[in-house]
């Protein structure tokens, strides 16, 4: 490849499937997520522990689950809206972010079994660039979320 704009058309043509940038050699791949169990869970103890529109720092939410922020991907919650980051003092160039999470009017929404999000959604870059068009009218259910592992009505007595 000789200019940017064949390796743009490289990236299009092979974003879906994961290449390596011919320009800078970062992986570049779209993936397809779902919430899993553990996001459902941490949601669910994440409403538990606040009220609405408060935040609350991820590790406490861990530290009560009895996991590290290592074992749990609580956060691709954003990409369905479920949750929101906590905004950062701009002219602190030191912190990437406060670790601070609320749940959104959807999240609370969607741990009260009020709110089915759509089943999938596609990202790239970390961002959401769509819903997964194979399964865009599909919805998932906290319950269906959970699994047959967790019991939605246990969990949402308490711990």
């Amino acid at each position: 490849m000789e200019t940017i704009k064949e390796a743009k058309q490289f990236l299009k043509e092979n974003y879906k499937v994961g290449a390596s940038c011919p320009c800078c050699s970062q992986h570049v791949k779209a993936y397809k997520r779902k919430i899993d169990a553990g996001v459902a869970v941490f949601l669910i103890k994440m409403s538990l522990m606040t009220k609405p529109d408060e935040f609350i720092h991820a590790e406490k939410v861990l530290k009560a689950l009895g996991k590290s922020t290592k074992s749990m991907n609580y956060s691709i919650a954003r990409y369905w809206d479920l949750i929101e980051r906590e905004p950062i003092d701009k002219s602190n160039k030191t912190k990437k972010s406060s670790g601070n999470w609320k749940l959104t009017i959807l999240g609370r929404s969607f741990v009260n079994n009020e709110y089915n999000p759509i089943k999938h959604v596609i990202t790239y870059n970390s961002k959401r660039i769509n819903w997964h068009e194979k399964t865009f009218l599909e919805v998932a259910s906290i319950e269906e979320c959970l699994g047959e592992s967790f019991n939605y009505s246990e969990l949402m007595k308490g711990f």
